[in-house]
């Protein structure tokens, strides 16, 4: 089911009601904070099953979950004062949280051993994930809250939880012994005691900027089969708080400097995919073998942020992040977090980073959700990124709002400047439609002098495939489509028709309408039937078309990897042939394989010529994973997966 759009939920939400029943707050929220309690309070009125708030990062999600507390403050069960618990599995998310509901006039307790804290006084608890369930058996032995509130909740892992389910696990000791995880244990047991305390079920709302467990959906809203997240009430993106002025812009600097880790492309698909591993020591291998680079990066680096506030740098390694730092002039104050730095450490580099006593920060990977740092003003990227929710997660850091205390030391803040050193934003760019990347394509464009206008005149970068143009007065978006995919008529592999689609224009990399909702076209279609097991596929680390070898000849040239293995493999076509067959090859396994949008086939079906192709090569998706076998000494590519969750 489509989400209405944010805008028409704070038209229909009634802030002075909700004022009324709240009372005084510290700070008036935004109007989208009152629309996402309106829309919760209405799920929990009727409530079905376990709902995700999702916002983007700096959406003020800790604010969300204030006004939602501040309520059930004033809610009595069955005689009973309600009760609550407000979860999350970082120290640094319990604290802000905590701290949040307190500002809000909501009295609640700390049971997080991380903080030090392990109190269940008042009706509602902030607690972390590790130390609530050691304590179900003990000292939380009584606490039966009607609502259970989980701040990323994307951490929880849907399938253990199901697993239980369908086991018939009743007891802590029974998931216990199954060695269930943490969260299914808190959820099953508190679900357990709300039936039998308050005759019902136990509210469950869970707040995320991504409705994904890596790459895999969390939510299934057929109650039908099994599952446990069962809707969205709200999706507000990044681009919309920046629209509102809940986030500060965002801006890019193009630089000629960059690395050549042009071997490593992100798969795309969604959810929070990134590179393995072992593909992680090799992009650091590859940037150590570039000599003087990174020095020559960190140079340009520090002289652009001289005058700017805190700087995040993500890295590929542990020793690339070393080597960036000793790049940094003398004097100049940096730290490193990775995944080894403890808790205690970690919270005392953030404190101090976000206080202005360092300047530097260097991760890897490990500072993408549940970090509150307004000081950074500036995201530097050394390395490739797995996948935009990724991309978007980790420059979220860099968009928040400075706090009070920093507008008292002298601190502003007008923009987030990112710096792109790895080439993350280049490959992304080519496989999502997203308002970022947008925005880096026509700045990288623009300094580039690659423009080219639409019918009505704006101006817009050369890759641009919607013109960019926005009315200053009403926001309305330029109608004009470079390159688009059209909702239409949807048959499965019989020729039954499924959906007739609504005819609206949208992104080629778009899977789903923007305007119905409607799954869009799916590449797959002709493999439902496939016979081909998950272990005969291999991975698609990356994926080029170019010219290849022969008179007009075109090439689609994979980097593959099978356990852990990668090798290079072609498929060559010729589709200025006179041979019949070699045109239907270009035609049934190059064209209508890998291009869903009407009149990019259309274009591609004129091409006769390796340039002809090349030009409409923005039409071709990339596969996600692919059969390959070889044959006479020649690869041959049969299957290929598109999207992940349509396999």
């Amino acid at each position: 089911m489509l989400i209405p759009p944010i805008e028409d939920q704070i038209a229909a939400c009634d802030i002075d009601a909700i004022n009324a029943v709240l009372g005084e707050m510290p700070f008036p929220p935004y109007p989208y904070q009152y629309a996402v309690y309106d829309v919760t309070a209405q799920a929990i009125k009727h409530y079905k099953g376990p709902f995700v708030v999702k916002a983007s990062v700096s959406a003020g999600k800790t604010v969300m979950i204030s006004m939602i507390a501040k309520r059930i403050m004033q809610m009595t069960i069955a005689g009973h004062q309600a009760q609550a618990l407000v979860i999350a599995r970082q120290a640094e998310i319990v604290e802000q949280d905590h701290k949040e509901m307190r500002n809000f006039a909501v009295p609640n307790s700390v049971y997080c051993a991380g903080l030090g804290l392990k109190s269940s006084f008042y009706p509602v608890v902030t607690g972390s994930v590790g130390t609530v369930v050691n304590a179900l058996t003990d000292k939380l032995a009584d606490f039966a809250p009607l609502f259970l509130l989980i701040d990323e909740c994307h951490q929880v892992n849907v399938d253990d939880l199901i697993a239980s389910e369908l086991a018939g696990e009743e007891t802590i000791e029974d998931m216990k012994e199954a060695g269930r995880a943490d969260y299914t244990i808190i959820i099953r047991e508190l679900q357990r005691r709300a039936l039998a305390k308050y005759g019902t079920k136990l509210r469950i709302i869970g707040y995320t900027g991504t409705d994904y467990r890596s790459t895999q959906p969390i939510i299934n809203p057929d109650y039908s089969t099994p599952g446990f997240w069962r809707a969205a009430v709200c999706d507000i993106s990044m681009d919309y708080l920046e629209k509102v002025g809940s986030i500060v812009p965002t801006t890019f600097g193009i630089s000629k400097l960059k690395y050549n880790l042009e071997q490593f492309k992100a798969i795309g698909g969604d959810g929070c995919a990134e590179f393995s591993g072992a593909d992680m020591d090799a992009m650091q291998e590859a940037i150590e073998a570039q000599n003087t680079l990174t020095a020559q990066i960190m140079q340009e680096v520090y002289e652009l942020t001289l005058d700017r506030n805190g700087v995040l740098v993500t890295c590929a390694g542990v020793e690339h992040c070393k080597q960036a730092a000793r790049a940094l002039p003398p004097g100049v104050s940096y730290a490193i977090i990775t995944d080894d730095t403890n808790a205690r450490q970690r919270r005392k580099i953030l404190k101090d980073a976000n206080h202005g006593k360092i300047k530097f920060i260097f991760q890897i990977g490990c500072l993408t959700t549940g970090v509150n740092v307004p000081f950074w003003d500036t995201s530097v990227i050394l390395r490739k990124i797995g996948s935009l929710t990724l991309l978007v997660q980790l420059l979220g850091r860099g968009v928040r709002i400075l706090k009070d205390f920093h507008h008292d030391l002298g601190f502003v803040k007008e923009d987030h400047l990112v710096l792109d050193y790895g080439g993350a934003m280049d490959d992304l760019g080519a496989m999502y439609f997203n308002p970022i990347l947008e925005a880096y394509t026509y700045s990288r464009d623009k300094e580039n002098a690659e423009t080219k206008h639409c019918p009505h005149g704006h101006e817009n970068g050369k890759h641009a495939r919607r013109c960019i143009w926005e009315d200053p007065h009403t926001g309305a978006r330029c109608g004009h489509w470079f390159i688009s995919r059209t909702c239409g008529v949807k048959k499965d592999h019989a020729g039954r028709v499924l959906s007739e689609g609504c005819g609206a224009k949208n992104d080629v990399a778009a899977r789903f309408c923007s305007v119905c909702g409607d799954t869009l076209i799916d590449p797959n279609e002709a493999l439902s039937n496939k016979h081909y097991t998950v272990d005969d596929y291999c991975k698609v680390v990356s994926f080029e078309v170019e010219p290849a070898r022969g008179d007009g000849a075109i090439g689609f040239k994979y980097m593959l990897e099978q356990d852990g293995t990668q090798f290079k493999a072609w498929e060559i076509f010729h589709p200025g042939s006179k041979s019949p067959q070699a045109r239907k090859a270009w035609l049934h396994h190059g064209i209508l394989k890998h291009c869903v949008d009407p009149e990019g086939i259309k274009a591609l079906k004129k091409a006769h010529t390796a340039l002809d192709v090349m030009d409409a090569a923005a039409y071709i998706l990339p596969p996600i994973k692919v059969t390959h076998r070889k044959r006479g000494g020649k690869d041959v590519i049969t299957r290929k997966v598109f999207f992940e969750d349509l396999e």
